[in-house]
């Protein structure tokens, strides 16, 4: 009787605890993405960054910046798609802009031009948005070809970004710096592994250059989003895969209150989901994300993902 007392208290306790952090955790998310106040870019300097800025989340950071009044630097590989967002930009918002094109393949061949052109800016705000990803697969069935592109692109990009951006910032004593990684650099990222491993070099490499660098006046967000509706995904926006204007919107909300942040509500609980299914049971966490790659290959219409989850599944 003792026993069956004793653990019928324990289990009530273990009860209380996961009701009380989950409690805890959605009360602290909620308090952080409506009352809490972020900081205000504008006032680091007038002059903004953006890479990878022709689609998607680049595209959205730049409109959502030129509403504040910011001048933008516009960096992708198309010349075509970079003059005409300059133009519609220049147009809506009355801004100034500067566009470069630059091949991220190889960050050390674009830094000259780079940096020439950012010389004689005032620049408080880098976004590094620029990436690319290779698709479903097990790690041996991608091409390394593929894979190095990826890690120069996805990685390399925001070193050698940050590099040329950061000592004018330090100088001035103020700068703020956007890092988007994903939310696969923070949970199990099954056939995907090269992908997500690119992107957990960027939240680790935040971090640390937020520690380093906070006592200079530098604010370092690292933004792991879940699915936002883009072109690399696909499909229509949803709660749970917002636009990436949706998205951008929420996330500057954030700049300044977390280091690293999903930058939206809906995919905080994304991620704590997963955590704790796999505190609990990572079994569990495996079969669940599994299966999730399959509904995911359908839900966003994706043919070439459909086709390979038919031979695995």
């Amino acid at each position: 009787m003792t026993e069956i007392t004793f653990f019928a208290k324990l289990f009530a306790f273990l009860q209380f605890l996961v009701i009380y952090k989950v409690v805890i955790f959605v009360l602290t998310r909620i308090y952080v993405h409506f009352f809490k106040e972020p900081i205000d870019v504008t006032k680091a300097g007038s002059w903004a960054v953006i890479t990878g800025c022709t689609d998607g989340i680049g595209k959205s950071f730049a409109f959502e910046l030129a509403k504040k009044q910011m001048n933008l630097v516009l960096i992708s590989r198309s010349q075509e798609k970079l003059e005409e967002l300059a133009k519609e930009l220049e147009s809506r918002y009355q801004i100034k802009t500067k566009i470069i094109v630059a091949d991220f393949l190889n960050i050390k061949d674009s830094q000259p031009q780079i940096e020439q052109q950012l010389a004689s800016l005032d620049i408080g705000l880098l976004v590094n948005n620029v990436g690319v990803s290779i698709g479903i697969g097990y790690f041996l069935e991608y091409n390394w070809k593929d894979i190095n592109d990826m890690i120069e692109v996805n990685s390399k990009s925001v070193v050698g970004m940050t590099a040329m951006v950061l000592p004018k910032m330090v100088a001035k004593r103020k700068g703020v710096i956007i890092n988007v990684s994903s939310i696969a650099s923070r949970v199990p990222t099954l056939y995907m592994s090269a992908y997500a491993a690119t992107k957990a070099f960027i939240t680790k490499f935040s971090e640390d250059l937020m520690l380093e660098y906070e006592d200079y006046g530098i604010t370092v967000q690292c933004l792991t989003p879940a699915f936002v509706a883009t072109k690399m995904i696909s499909g229509s926006p949803t709660l749970t895969s917002p636009s990436a204007d949706t998205y951008v919107h929420s996330a500057l909300k954030q700049v300044g209150l977390q280091l690293v942040t999903t930058g939206y509500l809906p995919h905080d609980f994304e991620i704590y989901f997963v955590r704790f299914t796999d505190a609990i049971c990572p079994n569990l966490t495996s079969w669940i994300l599994k299966r999730f790659v399959f509904i995911f290959a359908y839900t966003y219409n994706n043919e070439e993902h459909k086709n390979y989850m038919k031979l695995k599944f």
